[in-house]
């Protein structure tokens, strides 16, 4: 259809904040995916929460082309809910490379939902390895700092990950 190859086109439409927000709330998956896709190119600080209303979408199809627009537009009010979906099965991984993606700027947020009360060893370990391909030395120092943590699985990825960088301290 005519507005799917122009959401796949990279050139910049124009479409009311109305009709957007009508996509993003549509009964129809296709208009939802819709929504999320034209967003990678319309997103505001207006809009933002459509995008985070996407990212919580009950049908996968959306909520991954959620995740795509959330890698590309790379806003920090998504970075909590890609946190979220580190613990989902089938998009932890979008999620994770969404967080890698977010760079440095991410690193605060995956430091504070590392130490989040009741948070997963399984999360704890995808933060690390994100953390880890984030590098530089803001990312070492908080690797660093979490050595002494009492999960032996824990401490051992965080050895890991200075071991295949050859690390200093």
């Amino acid at each position: 259809s005519l507005a799917n190859e122009a959401a796949n086109n990279d050139d910049v439409i124009s479409i009311s904040a109305d009709r957007l927000y009508n996509l993003a709330k549509s009964y129809d998956k296709n208009e939802r995916i819709l929504a999320a896709k034209l967003l990678r190119s319309l997103i505001n600080d207006a809009n933002i929460f459509v995008l985070l209303e996407l990212l919580r979408d009950p049908n996968d199809e959306v909520r991954h082309q959620a995740i795509i627009t959330s890698r590309k537009v790379n806003r920090n009010e998504t970075w909590t809910l890609l946190l979220e979906l580190l613990n989902n099965k089938t998009f932890t991984y979008e999620a994770a490379s969404a967080l890698v993606t977010a760079g440095k700027e991410a690193l605060p947020v995956l430091d504070n939902s590392f130490y989040r009360s009741g948070q997963t060893q399984g999360v704890m370990l995808k933060i690390i390895n994100i953390m880890d391909e984030i590098g530089g030395q803001e990312a070492h120092n908080l690797l660093w700092q979490k050595v002494d943590f009492p999960d032996r699985k824990i401490v051992r990825q965080i050895l890991l990950s200075f071991g295949k960088k050859k690390h200093t301290a």
